[in-house]
């Protein structure tokens, strides 16, 4: 990000623009517009605040060719900014010819973020098959193996806890009873266990969900929801047909017993 300021004001000031004004997004993929940097330019934008925007190459404005477009071809000419990247020597400030390649360029920006998602997809695919856990964040109860981050190994103070749960649903407490004993006597939820949040009760809706989980028998169910497509946020739940299982993954916390 460096080199790239160097470069943009460089070459801004060349172009007689001197009051200059950085947006970064750094570590966040094109694919999303939905970036803090580039939201903010735009309000910037918005104000009439800017007459003209650099960046390194087409690529850094967006992958996503949709969006992408419609602010090449309509919002910049409507709000009169001058658009600049450098590396593919587009400027809608003249006539180059240059332009006439920005449809292609950001169609070619959009397939290679589409290639890298399909060359994720298919690592994680195979870590699944081998039994690997992908996950972003390991079930409460569990951790990562300091020697393997693809394997869990018991966290012992959060599976007491995990122990316990199950123990009162055995003892026939339902989930609300379950829920008040937790929280009673002075439990860290898992949110406030793993530092997400400094104050979180238990809820029952959590624990249904633990109770349900399979990972507590040493069973990784994994692949149970999918992204739309690699533009999109949202996810969808796969058939459980479709899910990839691994049996004895890990050491389990209960039973098979004891979970049925």
């Amino acid at each position: 990000i460096g080199n790239q300021k160097k470069l943009l004001t460089k070459v801004a000031k060349e172009k007689g623009y001197t009051n200059l004004v950085h947006f970064l997004d750094d570590g966040i993929s094109g694919v999303t517009m939905d970036r803090p940097g580039f939201v903010e330019m735009i309000q910037q934008l918005e104000q009439g605040r800017a007459a003209a925007v650099f960046v390194k190459d087409l690529s850094r404005l967006g992958r996503d060719y949709i969006t992408t477009g419609h602010y090449l071809e309509r919002y910049f000419p409507e709000h009169r900014v001058r658009y600049i990247a450098i590396d593919n020597g587009i400027d809608t400030g003249d006539t180059s010819a240059a332009n006439d390649m920005i449809p292609f360029l950001s169609v070619m920006n959009d397939m290679y973020a589409k290639d890298i998602s399909r060359k994720v997809r298919s690592v994680l695919a195979t870590k699944r098959r081998n039994g690997e856990y992908v996950g972003s964040t390991p079930p409460y109860g569990y951790k990562r193996d300091p020697q393997d981050r693809g394997h869990l190994v018991i966290d012992e103070e959060a599976a007491q806890t995990v122990r316990y749960i199950f123990d009162m649903a055995g003892a026939g407490y339902g989930l609300t009873r379950n829920e008040r004993e937790l929280n009673a006597r002075g439990i860290p939820s898992p949110a406030v266990y793993s530092h997400k949040k400094d104050s979180c009760l238990w809820d029952r809706t959590y624990v249904r969900r633990l109770l349900k989980n399979v990972v507590y028998t040493g069973v990784l169910a994994q692949g149970r929801t999918t992204k739309v497509n690699y533009k999109s946020k949202m996810s969808v739940n796969v058939p459980p047909e479709k899910w990839t299982v691994t049996v004895n993954a890990h050491q389990p916390i209960v039973s098979q017993e004891t979970f049925d």
